[in-house]
C-alpha cells in the first residue's frame, strides 16, 4: 500500500510504502499460529514528519 504524508496544513511532505506478509503459519487440532512480518518505508524530508509526532 501506498500513501502519503500530510503535514498539518494538508501540504505533502512525503510518502510511506507498507508491505506486510505471512513468514510463518501452523494450525493443528486446537491452535493456529500467524507470524507476521509488517515493512514501512517512509520517504521525504524527515525533519518535517518527525515534527508531527505528538507527546501523549
Amino acid at each position: 500500500m501506498e500513501s502519503e504524508i500530510l503535514d498539518e496544513s494538508h501540504h505533502t511532505i512525503g510518502n510511506f510504502t507498507t508491505d506486510t506478509y505471512i513468514y510463518n503459519f501452523h494450525i493443528d487440532d486446537h491452535n493456529m499460529n500467524t507470524k507476521l512480518c509488517m515493512e514501512v518505508d517512509f520517504k521525504g524530508d524527515m525533519r518535517k514528519i518527525n515534527s508531527l509526532r505528538k507527546d501523549i
